[in-house]
């Protein structure tokens, strides 16, 4: 999805890090439902960061992965001088739907995940997108239980107003005018 992107920056002289999140991608996928919390996740990404990162870094997330980046701007705030937040949302808790089809039992899900799919990608895509563009966006091609552990681990509490508020750095926020996911209010 991001290659053009990284293709870009890379001919610019820039150093790219782009990791896929635990279940996304062609990352590890385990049957361990605490695996995909976001306290979890969030760990990994600070590792990853701590290991890989310069003196001055711009972080670039999109969906789930802009909670992240908001995170790191402002727990490694030294050495993050910009931020870029991609459909990420507004300023609000990061929370799993209390009523939705990811909050089923795994073998309900099972039976109603091809239905789901076919609602997300009739919401996330324009009409006009392409059947192939759409198969390289595969956003759920993992595992049932991957998925559901990955939507309901999105939960993290200190994702306030306040939070995004004391961020000290230019954060660019991107968004579609249609998107029927993410807006920013």
């Amino acid at each position: 999805m991001w290659e053009p992107q990284i293709h870009y920056f890379l001919t610019l002289g820039y150093e790219i890090i782009a990791l896929d999140l635990l279940g996304h991608g062609q990352s590890g996928k385990p049957r361990v439902y605490n695996a995909y919390q976001f306290t979890e996740l969030a760990s990994d990404v600070m590792f990853i960061f701590d290991r890989f990162s310069k003196r001055r870094n711009v972080l670039i997330g999109h969906s789930y992965g802009s909670s992240f980046c908001t995170m790191l701007s402002k727990e490694r705030a030294r050495k993050v001088c910009k931020t870029v937040l991609i459909s990420g949302g507004g300023p609000t808790l990061l929370m799993p739907d209390r009523c939705s089809a990811f909050c089923l039992p795994l073998p309900f899900f099972v039976c109603i995940r091809k239905s789901v799919v076919k609602m997300f990608q009739r919401m996330a895509f324009h009409e006009e997108t392409s059947d192939t563009v759409r198969q390289k966006i595969s956003t759920f091609e993992i595992s049932s239980f991957a998925l559901k552990a990955i939507m309901q681990g999105q939960n993290w509490h200190e994702s306030t107003e306040e939070y995004h508020a004391s961020l000290n750095l230019p954060v660019l926020l991107v968004y579609g005018k249609g998107d029927q996911f993410v807006t920013l209010g």
